[in-house]
């Protein structure tokens, strides 16, 4: 079955050098140092809406030095929205270290003035497609290797994600594959899925929403991990590393989206650590869509 493309239809409402408001601008983060209490401390409770939560290391699925690196982030983030003519409008990865990352940053937005859509004080919201590891005991050794991975040396958290895959899955017996609930193939087609339906979202919201933001253009943020941006990188960005933990992806299509053609994207990677930014232009196109449900 051959590839079905998506059409761009640019609008002729917006003047001559002002952006097309009906087209989002998308924000790809990825989560925080973690300790993965989630997969490795059975005692631990992430529960967002307890009397008790706090935005800290015992309440959240990050350390201390992953909480300073999100905060960071999110006040870098804050800096490039504009809050008088965006309004954002948040996904995270159901994981909790991606959840903890996401409410660090809806916090600091909120503070800073933002207008957040969907959310209730920034602590439900909406959960995005990876791939996942399934099994518990998978978890468990997964985690300890890749730790030990990380640790070996400092260049190894920019890896690639498939490189870095195949070198830890061994290291307990493994093939990736064996691994993870997922493949590679689904993870892209997640993603391209995905970035197609929020580009197109501001004409999908109801019309009491539509009221609300008036004339904004929506900011989509998505908080998740290496796995879903890491073959846009490496074929479409031609960019050999991973994204760094609190690393943001901006992607800044042309215009709206219909079937039939490709549609050109702005992108960058913003400076993280060592890395400096990275500017790419490129068009992407997208796999068979899926019917709305």
């Amino acid at each position: 079955m051959g590839e079905r493309l998506i059409n761009i239809e640019r609008t002729n409402e917006k003047k001559d050098g002002e952006p097309d408001r009906d087209v989002s601008i998308i924000d790809i983060i990825r989560h925080g140092e973690t300790d993965y209490k989630e997969m490795t401390d059975p005692n631990f409770k992430f529960d967002p809406k307890s009397a008790d939560f706090k935005l800290d290391a015992e309440h959240l699925d990050l350390n201390e030095k992953g909480i300073a690196n999100i905060i960071q982030s999110a006040h870098d983030l804050a800096g490039k929205i504009d809050k008088e003519n965006e309004a954002v409008l948040f996904y995270t990865s159901p994981n909790f270290r991606a959840q903890s990352s996401a409410l660090l940053i809806t916090d600091i937005l909120r503070k800073n003035g933002i207008q957040i859509l969907g959310s209730d004080n920034g602590r439900v919201l909406n959960t995005l497609k990876q791939i996942e590891i399934a099994d518990q005991n998978l978890k468990t050794g997964w985690t300890a290797e890749y730790s030990k991975f990380l640790a070996e040396d400092s260049s190894h958290a920019s890896w690639p994600m498939m490189k870095a895959h195949e070198e830890v899955a061994p290291r307990f017996g493994k093939k990736p594959q064996e691994v993870f609930g997922g493949s590679y193939q689904k993870a892209k087609e997640n993603f391209e899925n995905f970035i197609r339906h929020m580009v197109n979202i501001r004409k999908q919201l109801s019309a009491e929403t539509q009221a609300m933001i008036g004339n904004k253009r929506i900011r989509v943020i998505a908080v998740t991990h290496e796995e879903l941006p890491a073959q846009l990188l490496d074929e479409k960005m031609k960019h050999d590393q991973t994204l760094l933990r609190g690393q943001i992806l901006e992607l800044r299509p042309d215009a709206l989206i219909k079937s039939g053609q490709t549609t050109g994207v702005e992108a960058v990677i913003y400076a993280k650590g060592d890395q400096p930014d990275v500017k790419r232009n490129f068009s992407i196109s997208f796999g068979k869509q899926s019917k709305a449900k």
